[in-house]
Formats: structure tokens, C-alpha cells, sequence
């Protein structure tokens, strides 16, 4: 009778530390799931984070291009603008040397 009452103790003994074991690790399972939880509710809100950005981004490169595109077609007509200009000017500068030769030509018939 001693002897089971002994083993029993010990059964008992074991029992509680298996138990005290089980609760321990019951309890770092709750964690690790909590904490994979955490990860999973970051890296989705991360994942949203990319996307949002990377809509943003596409975003700002199509406005980019569109004044790239803008700026190039001002360019091209400011260029038609100058050199027009500048043949206008060779024109004009044509037409005042030819009314300097004209006067010039007026006087020296008017003088004789």
C-alpha cells in the first residue's frame, strides 16, 4: 500500500510538471499566434501600402509624360516661332537696306 501511495505521489508529481509543460507551451502557442497574426495584419497592410504607392506612382509618371509630351510641343513650336522670326528679321533688314540705298540714291539725283 506504501508503495503505490509512493507511486502515486509521483504520478501525481509528474502529472502537475506535465501540466505546468503543457500549459507553458499552450501558452508560446498563443503567442506565436498572436504574433503570426501581427505579421500577417502588417505585411497585408504593407502589401496595401505598395499598391497605394504604386498607383501614386503610375499616377505621377503619366502626368510626367504628359508635360514631357507638352513641353516637347511647345518646344517644336517655339522653334517654328524662331525661325520664322529670324526670316522676318533677315527681310526686314533686306527692305532697310534697300530704303537707305533708295534715299541715298533720291539725294544724290535730288543734289545734281
Amino acid at each position: 500500500n506504501l508503495q503505490l501511495s509512493n507511486e502515486n505521489a509521483e504520478l501525481s508529481s509528474r502529472l502537475s510538471t506535465d501540466q505546468r509543460a503543457v500549459q507553458t507551451l499552450t501558452d508560446r502557442l498563443a503567442q506565436a499566434a498572436a504574433s503570426y497574426k501581427q505579421l500577417q495584419e502588417t505585411l497585408q497592410q504593407q502589401k496595401s501600402n505598395t499598391l497605394k504607392l504604386q498607383e501614386q506612382w503610375q499616377k505621377e509618371k503619366e502626368l510626367l509624360e504628359r508635360e514631357l509630351t507638352t513641353a516637347k510641343d511647345t518646344l517644336q513650336h517655339l522653334t517654328l516661332v524662331e525661325s520664322a522670326l529670324n526670316s522676318q528679321t533677315l527681310k526686314n533688314q533686306a527692305l532697310e537696306q534697300d530704303k537707305e540705298r533708295l534715299l541715298k540714291e533720291t539725294a544724290d539725283r535730288d543734289q545734281k
